[in-house]
């Protein structure tokens, strides 16, 4: 093999991850852009409550939103998270999203995300997020706890070892952006302008039940201007 055969040998797996990934870029512009022409017939209809990440687990009422939409994800709306939302602002009822936030780039993902959602909130209106929390998984590791197997189909682990897990949800195969303890997503949430922030339990009529277990969940409210009305929309 010639130095030019193992030079391209060795170059075509990175060429074709570039193109694939710039593949993948198109169609999620693509799907978004569709999802906003969409967003704006719906928004005149009635009020939303939104659901950003959905996967399966839809919820009846709400407009459930994701970037793909396939035999995993069957969301109303495609829409980019990350991107400019296309609703009015002071005009949601109600934002939830369940393990989508740690699939933001940190920090423009993240920042966009954040403060899109705080403008498109009605005043006093909530938005809950639930992310992996980093501190069970830390403490599991610092036990040295094994991880549950899913089953002869999981393949997650070769020793199931808790280094295993630890690094699974850190990396999730390249999904996993950032991860987040109740401290700083508490400060985080704050930094943009939501008051007050609380942790809450998991909730089974709210929740997907797949996350009861080492799933942070964070409610995070839009404070009211003085004397507005809690909870008016625009």
């Amino acid at each position: 093999m010639t130095i030019k055969q193992e030079f391209g040998r060795l170059l075509a797996p990175r060429i074709r991850a570039a193109a694939k990934s710039l593949y993948d870029e198109i169609r999620v512009l693509r799907n978004h852009r569709r999802g906003v022409r969409r967003v704006l017939k719906l928004q005149a209809e009635r009020t939303l409550r939104i659901q950003f990440g959905c996967g399966p687990a839809r919820k009846p009422g709400w407009l459930n939103t994701d970037m793909w939409a396939g035999p995993w994800a069957r969301p109303d709306v495609c829409l980019d998270a990350s991107r400019p939302l296309p609703f009015r602002s002071n005009s949601v009822a109600e934002i939830y999203s369940e393990h989508m936030f740690e699939h933001l780039e940190y920090p423009s993902g993240v920042t966009t995300f954040l403060r899109e959602c705080f403008r498109v909130l009605a005043s006093g209106a909530t938005m809950t997020i639930g992310v992996p929390d980093l501190s069970d998984a830390l403490q599991k590791y610092a036990q040295r706890t094994p991880p549950v197997s899913e089953g002869a189909a999981d393949r997650r682990y070769i020793l199931r070892h808790p280094l295993e897990e630890l690094n699974y949800i850190f990396h999730q195969d390249g999904e996993h952006k950032f991860l987040y303890d109740e401290e700083f997503l508490t400060v985080l949430l704050q930094h943009f302008g939501f008051n007050p922030v609380s942790r809450r339990d998991f909730d089974p009529s709210h929740d997907t039940e797949l996350r009861c277990e080492g799933t942070l969940y964070i409610v995070a409210t839009k404070p009211a201007p003085a004397g507005a009305p809690i909870g008016s929309v625009a």
